[in-house]
């Protein structure tokens, strides 16, 4: 099939919104994970996308869940708790680039691109 040079095909600007990138950042060492799109569980569990290697950890602490350019965070009930800036959560909470997340004594900083 031929098309003419001059034709311009019409887009839909929907299509051509940008995924923006979450990742999470390990203060002290600038080591950085992408998430990756959908549910991303943390814990001590080999079925945990990101493994935490310890005791405070419990086996599925908690679901990082990114859908819609969004990024949102859920304790799993975990013994040692799930911190937001500082605060123990229980429910879900949305997060924002710069927020600090933290499993029991392992902290994050949340960098959305």
């Amino acid at each position: 099939m031929y098309v003419a040079a001059n034709t311009a095909a019409k887009v839909d600007s929907r299509l051509l919104s940008v995924q923006k990138i979450f990742s999470l950042v390990e203060p002290s060492t600038s080591a950085s994970i992408v998430l990756q799109s959908g549910e991303n569980a943390i814990g001590r569990s080999e079925f945990c996308g990101l493994r935490l290697n310890s005791s405070l950890i419990s086996r599925i602490h908690a679901v990082l869940s990114v859908f819609n350019n969004k990024i949102v965070v859920r304790d799993c009930n975990s013994t040692h708790g799930t911190f937001l800036n500082g605060n123990r959560i229980t429910g879900i909470h949305m997060l924002k680039n710069g927020d600090r997340i933290r499993f029991a004594h392992v902290e994050f900083m949340v960098v959305v691109r």
